[in-house]
């Protein structure tokens, strides 16, 4: 489980570098972005995504993003 966190840390602070800061306090990126910059250290970017969706840490349009079909969906670190 501990390295699940620590995957979860690295997508935070990838979504902090590379995404856009937002009026709202959010920070905004897409798959692809996030994809690019974590391909190297992250093995399971779509189970990452999924476990911070359901710890409302992040917000995404649909269950699973898929490269190439998703990379422009935008993804939400939430304030």
């Amino acid at each position: 489980m501990e390295k699940a966190n620590e995957d979860l840390q690295k997508l935070i602070e990838a979504i902090k570098k590379i995404g856009k800061p937002q009026p709202d306090g959010s920070i905004t990126t897409t798959f692809l972005e996030v994809f690019d910059e974590t391909e190297s250290y992250l093995e399971s970017l779509n189970g990452t995504l999924r476990a911070a969706k359901k710890q409302k840490k992040i917000a995404f349009e649909g269950e699973m993003l898929l490269k190439g079909k998703s990379d422009k969906t935008i993804i939400k670190l939430l304030p």
